[in-house]
């Protein structure tokens, strides 16, 4: 079953043909659509409560309140295999920051940086009177932590376009 997301982002008066970023550990938008029965389980599982129910009923990620741990949780409860830890990587990501970022404006604030683990965000302190966000994308595991700190909202995680399995 393919879900046309163009047709309902216009039925919303919407114009996104961005993909819902799903849980981690899936294969792909087309394999976990036909694999997931929308029981919810990793919904309930996730100890972050980031992963909720989206459009069709499918889980969707959304990191606005707080970040992936990583715990495994929600790939420990599909019994469909739509999500499984031991195929994929967690997540296939892209990551922006868009011009709504203080830095960008000129504002001081390094949010994103402070709460960084995996240190893939950074400031080059000696290019510019406030130093602007640079993220290394070979570092980044698309935890979600910058975003629900971000004051402006400026980082944006979205799904690959392309995934496969690994």
């Amino acid at each position: 079953m393919a879900i046309d997301y163009a047709k309902r982002s216009f039925l919303r008066a919407s114009v996104s043909k961005e993909l819902p970023l799903r849980p981690p550990y899936n294969a792909g938008e087309q394999y976990f659509i036909d694999q997931c029965t929308r029981c919810n389980e990793c919904v309930d599982a996730c100890e972050t409560k980031i992963i909720e129910i989206g459009s069709g009923g499918f889980p969707r990620v959304n990191f606005v309140n707080d970040e992936c741990t990583f715990c495994e949780k929600c790939s420990d409860v599909c019994q469909v295999n739509a999500l499984d830890k031991t195929v994929n990587k967690p997540f296939l990501t892209d990551i922006a920051i868009s011009d709504k970022c203080l830095a960008a404006n000129d504002i001081y604030c390094q949010s994103c940086r402070d709460v960084c683990d995996e240190v893939a965000i950074k400031f080059d302190f000696f290019s510019e009177r406030i130093p602007k966000p640079d993220i290394d994308l070979d570092a980044c595991n698309s935890c979600g932590a910058c975003v629900s700190i971000c004051p402006p909202n400026a980082i944006n995680i979205t799904t690959t376009k392309e995934r496969f399995n690994e």
